[in-house]
């Protein structure tokens, strides 16, 4: 063994310089290994991470191995550690107590640096989360890109999602598909082109109530009935926002005519493209301005008390679409639903849109002696068809048979008649024109 007897004032400062400049790095890897560890979202990826610091921590000892050769490891292992002689004797007599203090003391820092970036990274994600839901609670796209409203609208689904939604609105395609996930089936382009005579909203109780039911462990609620906190996890904090925007009975103004109740789902001018599920708005004047504050929005467990103005507000059409949405990625949208016209232009005497009470909307397009039925109420959709003049049979389940009588109108041999949608819109628009004189001219 050997033992250092002495150094010299030049071997002195360049030891204090390493020690140093470990400090200074040990400090730097503390401070970026925090806020490294302080973004980890996951149990995973935390545990990944600080193993990965720890094989920074041990890169110097990685490199003195690789570095220095085998026979100066061999003399720099043989040394004596230095001791330092304490000539008052303190350390000697309080040695167990100055262990256990600097054990403590250690811990106690730690938990107060672990407890700090614990706090600084929950309001960190929570203003993330904040913003980002402030943008989808309050600026979605208007119905039929309005540019001018009065109210803030979330984004399509989103309080559908979170209240868990179901409502009376005919939202499925003829695969059984709702229009959401697959615009293309022909049925969701002729909902929302359509001025159904047998809308499902006038069977809706909108006293008690309202449109859309939630649905909590196969339990229908109606939507005012839910109860939240305002402490709670975000889910529940965004869901109580929600519930306050939620309209049960909607009131529409359009140029100055009222249209109590009709909810942006009723298949009334201008609600006839790209139209929400469900009535969720607020007004933004005493209503969502009270959230979305100039720089950041307002924390979000105090959203749903600043909210109560919501209801009832009127929803207030007070300009014109935007003609730059319209140009983009929504006029793609509108020329598909003006091209669904032309779905059923086939000359076969069954061709056509046809509606029902029951089964709602229904097309068949009749070419010679075949045809094709769609309706989201069949088993087969689309189902095969044969035509006999005036005779439909069905070619799959539930096996009608339908005959086209004079009249105009099918009957179909499970009991139900279908209208021809273009034949009775036409007749309801000349009984509106007869009653009301051109000032309705706008409806259609």
């Amino acid at each position: 063994e050997y033992k250092i007897m002495s150094l010299n004032y030049t071997a002195k400062l360049f030891g204090l310089a390493c020690v140093l400049y470990r400090m200074f790095i040990t400090s730097v890897i503390t401070w970026v290994g925090c806020q490294f560890l302080m973004w980890t979202s996951t149990n995973i990826e935390l545990i990944l991470n600080a193993l990965a610091l720890t094989f920074i921590l041990e890169l110097d000892r990685i490199t003195y191995k690789a570095a220095i050769t085998a026979s100066r490891q061999n003399l720099i292992s043989r040394l004596r550690p230095l001791t330092w002689y304490d000539p008052t004797g303190i350390s000697r007599t309080y040695m167990n107590f100055s262990k256990l203090s600097m054990m403590f003391s250690v811990l106690g820092a730690a938990s107060l640096v672990t407890f700090g970036l614990r706090q600084i990274q929950y309001n960190a994600y929570m203003d993330m989360f904040t913003l980002a839901a402030s943008i989808c609670l309050f600026q979605g796209p208007t119905p039929g890109y309005w540019t001018q409203f009065r109210d803030t609208f979330p984004a399509p689904g989103l309080c559908e999602t979170v209240l868990g939604l179901k409502c009376e609105a005919p939202i499925v395609g003829e695969a059984g598909v709702p229009c959401v996930e697959n615009w293309n089936q022909k049925l969701c382009k002729f909902y929302v082109m359509t001025d159904s005579l047998f809308s499902t909203w006038s069977s809706i109780d909108w006293q008690n109530q309202g449109a859309c039911v939630a649905h909590i462990n196969g339990m229908p609620y109606p939507v005012r009935d839910l109860r939240f906190t305002q402490e709670g996890p975000t889910l529940q904090l965004l869901s109580h926002a929600c519930q306050k925007m939620w309209q049960r009975e909607p009131q529409i103004e359009f140029r100055n005519k009222a249209r109590d109740n009709t909810g942006p789902r009723l298949r009334v001018y201008p609600y006839q493209e790209f139209v929400p599920s469900g009535p969720f708005w607020c007004k933004y004047f005493e209503g969502s301005e009270k959230v979305i504050l100039p720089g950041r929005p307002l924390e979000i467990s105090k959203w749903a008390e600043q909210l109560e103005a919501c209801v009832p507000s009127t929803l207030s059409y007070s300009g014109g679409r935007g003609d730059g949405m319209l140009r983009g990625a929504g006029l793609g949208e509108m020329d598909d639903v003006a091209g669904a016209d032309n779905l059923t232009s086939s000359d076969g005497p069954f061709s056509g849109v046809w509606l029902n009470p029951k089964m709602g909307v229904v097309i068949i397009e009749n070419i010679g002696s075949s045809a094709v039925v769609t309706n989201s109420l069949l088993p087969w959709s689309p189902c095969p068809a044969k035509v006999k003049k005036t005779t439909l049979k069905f070619l799959k389940e539930p096996y009608y048979s339908c005959e086209l009588k004079d009249d105009g109108k099918i009957y179909m041999s499970n009991g139900e008649v279908l209208v021809n949608q273009k034949t009775e819109a036409d007749k309801m628009k000349q009984k509106e024109d007869n009653r009301n004189g051109p000032r309705f001219a706008w409806f259609r």
